[in-house]
């Protein structure tokens, strides 16, 4: 599994930097100050495809996309682009942030375990 949300990790940021350069679409959430741009959808497309092509009854909780219940034991936290107000101006500290629960303890990110955080500038 770790492998699988890698790959998708990686992809996601390659695309974010591919379209950093043009400008950026950005929308208003419901709160003040928070704001999704063309990246973080990009982002999550396509980590949300890699993922569900691997795991499919697997459940889903994404920043942009909200909640994808399917009844599993096993859900994906997704966040597609963390630091998106970085992202936005230029700098550098931004990441692709990716977890799993299992029966809602986490088995890949959180506290105790190592998740995917890829820091798309390295």
């Amino acid at each position: 599994m770790i492998e699988i949300a890698k790959r998708a990790a990686i992809h996601a940021g390659r695309k974010v930097l591919f379209v950093r350069p043009r400008g950026l679409t950005s929308m208003s959430k419901e709160r003040l100050g928070d704001f999704a741009t063309e990246a973080d959808l990009l982002s999550e497309k396509i980590i949300l495809e890699e993922l569900r092509k691997h795991f499919p009854d697997h459940n889903y909780l994404s920043e942009e996309a909200g909640r994808s219940d399917n009844g599993s034991e096993f859900t994906w936290v997704i966040d597609p682009l963390d630091g998106t107000t970085p992202y936005t101006a230029g700098l550098s500290t931004f990441a692709i942030s990716i977890g799993l629960l299992k029966r809602f303890q986490p088995i890949l990110g959180g506290d105790k375990h190592a998740g995917i955080r890829f820091d798309v500038l390295g």
